[in-house]
């Protein structure tokens, strides 16, 4: 026996048993009676698959919703977390300013932060006004400020200069930035051992001596502000400087060097004039040699024009690029400047129709 007719048996059991037990009983006047065994119908196999594809649509379309169902509860459930922990963030940020644009750099800012880093920083040896720099200090932070414990035992510490660096953000705060100069005095007391001449046992005396350190650092002030009012929202804390200087860069340079230069005594006499005139003039007295006049007023001398490079454009027409030596009037000390003149002829003279001071312009 194959298996195909293992099947075809099988099957045909399978729908006697359907048709025998369970199609050929059904009511009629709420009665059930048996179809005789010779009106008994085998049914049409297409029909009784229709049914299991039927049956097994609708099964997948139930299950496909209660996916569905079950993502969009997921997904309601994350949008509403998300939108609670946007709200928090919201509030908390809230709860400072904006951000350090909207906190300007400002005269009442600086009386303000000027008025307490003095208070802070200046930290008694004596009592009394210690505690009043404890009282004074109060009156900077919000109403539920606690005094730190902070040892100043032996120590005084004195601010010697103060100077504003910058306002930023730091982990939602606006921070006030200073560089502080100060000194830190620490009492040290040492027992030391005296024998005077013609005792025979040396005593014990307690010499006292004071310790300087100067220290130079940023101190950092987290400030609320609001209605051009401030506060002190936290401890301030002090960092190192930081280096303000960039590496990763070179000098200005000639941005012509590579083109081809002239070598035009006419045009460098009247460079040199120029300098004369620009050093000692008023600006508006400059109008007949430039487009938009400028003239130092006398307030600097040229010691030495060092190099003059020409590099023609045109009929009577130059860009210069000249190295001078400048100095104060009446004064030895010089420093060296670049500047890049652009020069046409206008009414058979030369003329300057704009000035920079670099190489590059």
């Amino acid at each position: 026996m194959t298996i195909k007719k293992f099947v075809d048996g099988l099957r045909k059991s399978f729908m006697k048993f359907i048709n025998k037990y369970i199609l050929s009983r059904f009511g009629q006047n709420g009665k059930q009676f048996d179809v005789p065994e010779e009106q008994r119908k085998e049914i049409p196999k297409y029909r009784n698959m229709r049914k299991v594809i039927v049956i097994g649509f609708y099964v997948v379309i139930a299950i496909l919703a209660l996916i569905l169902l079950i993502s969009f509860v997921r997904a309601t459930n994350a949008y509403t977390s998300s939108k609670q922990a946007s709200k928090k963030a919201n509030d908390i940020e809230k709860k400072y300013e904006d951000n350090a644009k909207s906190l300007q750099y400002s005269p009442k800012l600086k009386l303000y932060t000027d008025k307490f880093i003095d208070t802070y920083m200046a930290v008694p040896k004596d009592t009394k006004e210690l505690s009043q720099r404890q009282s004074e200090l109060a009156k900077y932070f919000p109403n539920d400020y606690k005094q730190p414990e902070e040892k100043t035992d032996d120590t005084e510490r004195k601010l010697n200069s103060k100077e504003f660096y910058n306002i930023k953000r730091v982990n939602g705060q606006t921070v006030i930035q200073y560089i502080v100069n100060y000194d830190v005095y620490v009492s040290e007391k040492k027992e030391v051992k005296e024998k005077k001449k013609g005792d025979k046992k040396s005593k014990t005396k307690t010499e006292e001596k004071t310790r300087k350190v100067n220290q130079k650092l940023l101190i950092n002030i987290p400030i609320k502000s609001e209605n051009n009012r401030y506060v002190v929202v936290e401890y301030p804390y002090f960092t190192p400087i930081p280096d303000s200087h960039l590496d990763k860069e070179t000098m200005v340079k000639d941005n012509m060097e590579n083109e081809k230069r002239e070598d035009n005594p006419k045009v460098k006499l009247f460079i040199k004039e120029f300098f004369d005139k620009y050093t000692s003039s008023k600006s508006e007295d400059m109008a007949y040699l430039m487009d938009n006049p400028q003239g130092l007023d006398g307030t600097r001398e040229v010691s030495e024009l060092r190099e003059i490079r020409l590099y023609p454009k045109g009929d009577n027409h130059y860009i210069a690029k000249v190295e001078v030596l400048m100095k104060d009037k009446d004064a030895s000390l010089e420093n060296n400047e670049h500047y890049t003149l652009d020069i046409t002829k206008k009414d058979d003279k030369y003329y300057v129709q704009k000035l920079t001071n670099t190489f590059g312009g």
